[in-house]
């Protein structure tokens, strides 16, 4: 998958490196503006103080994610990605880490009160390597995951593999399925 990311991000410019390319950059913003305040509320739901949240944010990709985390005043950021550059601006206690969250020798430390896999584990299509991004998240969440996709077995593209529900069993214990975009988001009670 790296080479498909890697060639991508230096291909397209602006958000349509991270969204959908089939949408014009204006159809992706919209779609990106509707997510983030779904976040946003589903933080202020899930969680009494933002600002003392610990996030793992797989697949960090322009930062937009890291955006709504600064405004609801998350001091505690970390952010991989294997492809994506850092994006600037952000506070100097947010980390961008370039690694893969499948790899086996994974280097972050400590636990996350929220890892977000927002449009990152449907293209994880190998399965040794999301069963180490299981294993992976699994080791280091300790309240809340939300992750997107489409939850039935889905092959769409040679980077996209969606997975069912039970894929995701070894994570927690399933709250809900909410509307996200073009899928739908699952929270997650570890």
């Amino acid at each position: 998958m790296r080479p498909y990311w890697e060639q991508r991000h230096r291909a397209v410019h602006g958000l349509r490196a991270v969204a959908n390319l089939d949408r014009s950059e204006a159809e992706n913003a919209k779609e990106y503006e509707v997510a983030r305040a779904r976040l946003a509320a589903l933080i202020r739901q899930d969680f009494e103080a933002a600002a003392a949240l610990s996030v793992l944010d797989v697949g960090f990709g322009q930062g937009h994610d890291a955006e709504v985390l600064q405004r609801l005043g998350v001091q505690d950021y970390t952010g991989l990605d294997f492809a994506s550059p850092r994006p600037s601006g952000f506070p100097p206690g947010y980390r961008f880490l370039r690694q893969d969250i499948a790899a086996a020798d994974l280097e972050v430390e400590g636990g996350f009160s929220l890892v977000l896999l927002l449009d990152v584990a449907f293209h994880v299509v190998d399965d040794d390597a999301f069963a180490r991004m299981v294993a992976n998240v699994r080791r280091h969440a300790t309240d809340r995951i939300y992750v997107t996709g489409l939850f039935r077995d889905l092959p769409l593209a040679p980077h996209v593999r969606h997975r069912p529900l039970s894929a995701f069993a070894e994570l927690g214990t399933p709250i809900d399925l909410q509307p996200w975009r073009d899928t739908h988001l699952l929270r997650i009670k570890v």
